[in-house]
């Protein structure tokens, strides 16, 4: 009997062990996963995608039955699926989940060859070592992919065979040159050198410029008006006369030039040429002229405008960068305002005048300087006398206005006090008075610097002395410069930023020193400041202590504190897990933008914006890195600033397998089992 139970007690236990093993394993693999982001697959902005092994699983893109094939871009850091593309996921596994997370920006429908695949959770489930997934319409814009498996993943490289497709796309239509341009990043540039775009004036940004022989106009492409591209600065190319000095709305011109994002503006750069133009058809014509000729109608183009009301009329109905057709118009008005004192050192003045009674269309005469035989003109000209002025006349930015260099070739002075008639032309005023304003006190200057219209400086170079009260870019050792805001006698409602300030001492500089400082003052997009390249003519250092922060709370708190533009004095260090992946790792650039969590502290988020180092090419979710740089609030978001560097990193733990667990469940069971087996024997025994 003994020598029954014995072998059966041993195969029970056999049994037991395999079930414990076995089960433990498959029940641990069915846990592992494996997280993979789009920008791992490591193809270049606007290419396409194709075949990527990447941790084990492989990724093959195809064109399918779609008109377009699969892309990657950097803008939204996912692959771009189009209706009839195809995405098989596959492995040396069994895979029994797949999860999605994507570009939102624009979302398709998509359905999966086998398995179950649930669009509102974007997941995959079933079991099977290969998926396939059709995009049926929209755009999938697969950003990451979380991928469950059984088994242990292969990392070998792929065996698939190498693609003869090139790494970037060939731009060879002009849909795909605009598609590319509009994934390009802020300050980024199409590469492949100059392309070529046909399309049709929609706006004439600035006005041709006599000086410098440009103009610069917006172009729509074909029917892509959701895609409109600049053409700045843009020249006559080889051949061609009167092209950018006649060209405007309407017109269709041919481009050739480097492309770029420029803060946002997708535009063909400086120096791009006009290859070939057609005016557009006038009324009574059916087609428009062939690039350089006459148009075909004897019609004049533009109204005779032969009295101040019809050129007034006429200035006040372009659209904004727009000039005047027909050359030079003299108009005679009262001024109403001197909106820039005159400047000795260019001998010119800005004036609002009033044409008759025409009080609700005013014209701006842009640095106004004396015509031939005038004589003590634009020096002396103040508001009530009575001009002659002539010049272009175009729309800057909203002002209807003579274009700079217009002249002055008669005026006549206000009736002074006790007299009835004003000054004969060319005459001095009755008094000895100067009648602008002289900007020699520090209040003055400053006035006249908020009075600025946007873009436009005062002339010549200022000298203001002042309190620091915000480091808005801390000192750079490579350009030898630092961005300040300063204070000028009390006038905290009018701050004066000092843009790329340098001179000896800058390196130095610091919240609440008395710095003095010399150069141009300008309005920049609304904001008042010395222009780049101001000097630092004398500093007068604060004795107040100021705090420096030391721990990673203090550091934090200082940071949430300044105020938007500003950033901290010097160099910090901190450490923090990744909460996000803003932009994924950039080849061209070396760098990738994460946010990080200091300190469990998550109502205070950090960004580390553009992070270069070893080891950030292969930064996820979840690790725990320590970075070193400046930091500053950038328009409400506390961040390292642009240069900070990965100083160490210390990776997310992944989940391990459980074989602890299954050895001490093993021994249990055989110990169990052997125990009883010797109380059986040991019964035996004792009968």
């Amino acid at each position: 009997m003994i020598r029954k139970i014995v072998p059966m007690m041993i195969v029970i236990a056999m049994l037991v062990s395999s079930f414990v093993i076995f089960g433990g394993i498959r029940a641990n693999a069915e846990e592992n996963t494996v997280s993979i982001s789009a920008s791992e697959f490591g193809v270049q902005d606007a290419a396409e995608a194709t075949t990527h092994k990447v941790k084990g699983i492989t990724f093959k893109f195809e064109k399918g039955t779609g008109s377009n094939p699969p892309k990657y871009y950097n803008s939204g850091a996912a692959v771009r699926t189009y209706s009839g593309n195809t995405m098989t996921i596959s492995a040396d596994v069994t895979i029994t989940k797949i999860v999605f997370t994507l570009d939102t920006s624009k979302t398709g429908a998509v359905s999966a060859a086998s398995g179950t695949y649930t669009a509102e959770s974007l997941t995959w489930e079933g079991s099977a070592n290969s998926v396939v997934f059709t995009t049926d319409s929209g755009q999938m814009r697969y950003a990451t992919f979380a991928i469950t498996y059984e088994g242990e993943l292969s990392t070998e490289p792929s065996d698939e065979p190498a693609t003869d497709e090139p790494e970037t796309p060939v731009l060879d239509t002009p849909e795909k040159i605009l598609e590319a341009a509009y994934a390009l990043g802020t300050g980024e540039e199409l590469a492949g050198g100059n392309y070529t775009l046909t399309g049709v004036i929609t706006e004439v940004n600035t006005a041709f410029n006599s000086k410098f022989g440009n103009i610069t106009v917006t172009i729509v492409v074909g029917e892509m008006t959701d895609k409109p591209i600049q053409c700045f600065r843009l020249i006559n190319g080889t051949g061609i006369e009167n092209g950018v000095e006649t060209i405007g709305v309407g017109d269709t011109i041919t481009v050739t030039g480097k492309i770029k994002n420029y803060r946002g503006t997708v535009e063909f750069d400086e120096k791009c040429t006009l290859d070939a133009f057609t005016k557009a058809a006038q009324p009574g014509t059916e087609h428009g002229t062939e690039p350089g000729t006459e148009p075909a109608t004897d019609e004049p183009e533009t109204p005779v405008l032969d009295t101040p009301e019809k050129i007034l009329e006429a200035a006040y109905a372009l659209g904004t960068g727009e000039e005047l057709a027909g050359g030079n118009y003299t108009l005679t008005g009262v001024i109403t305002e001197v909106n820039t004192a005159f400047n000795s050192k260019f001998g010119n003045i800005t004036v609002t005048i009033v044409v008759g009674e025409m009080t609700d269309k005013p014209i701006q005469c842009f640095r106004l300087i004396n015509g031939t035989g005038i004589e003590n003109g634009v020096e002396t000209i103040g508001v009530g006398d009575t001009i002659t002025v002539t010049g272009k006349i175009k729309n800057y930015r909203g002002t209807v206005e003579f274009d700079e260099k217009c002249t002055l070739d008669a005026f006549t002075k206000a009736a002074q006090p006790g007299t009835e008639p004003g000054t004969e032309p060319g005459t001095e005023p009755a008094t000895d008075e100067p009648e602008t304003p002289v900007l020699d006190t520090p209040e003055k200057i400053v006035n006249a610097a908020y009075a600025l219209e946007t873009n436009k400086a005062l002339d010549g170079e200022y000298t203001l002395t002042g309190v620091i009260t915000a480091v808005n870019d801390p000192y750079s050792e490579r350009f030898n410069n630092i961005t300040v805001t300063m204070v000028v006698e009390g006038m905290e409602d009018k701050p004066i930023q000092c843009y790329r300030l340098t001179g000896e001492g800058v390196a130095a500089l610091k919240a609440k020193d008395k710095i003095t400082v010399k150069g141009v003052l300008k309005n920049y997009n609304g904001k008042v400041e010395f222009d780049a390249g101001c000097q630092l003519l004398a500093v007068e250092a604060s004795q107040e202590e100021v705090p420096v922060p030391e721990t990673p709370e203090e550091i934090v708190n200082a940071a949430y504190e300044l105020e938007s533009g500003a950033a901290m004095p010097g160099t910090f260090t901190l450490t923090g897990v990744i909460k996000s992946i803003d932009t994924p790792w950039s080849e061209q650039h070396g760098n990738i933008t994460v946010t990080i969590i200091v300190n469990g502290m998550d109502d205070k988020p950090i960004m580390c914006y553009r992070l270069a180092g070893d080891g950030a090419a292969d930064l996820a979710i979840g690790d725990k890195i320590t970075v070193t740089g400046s930091i500053k609030n950038y328009s409400g978001t506390r961040e390292f600033a642009q240069g900070c560097t990965l100083d160490n990193v210390e990776k997310a733990q992944q989940p391990q397998p459980q074989t602890g667990d299954m050895a001490v469940a093993m021994f249990a069971v055989v110990a169990v089992l052997a125990v009883a087996g010797a109380v059986v024997l040991r019964k035996k025994s004792e009968i």
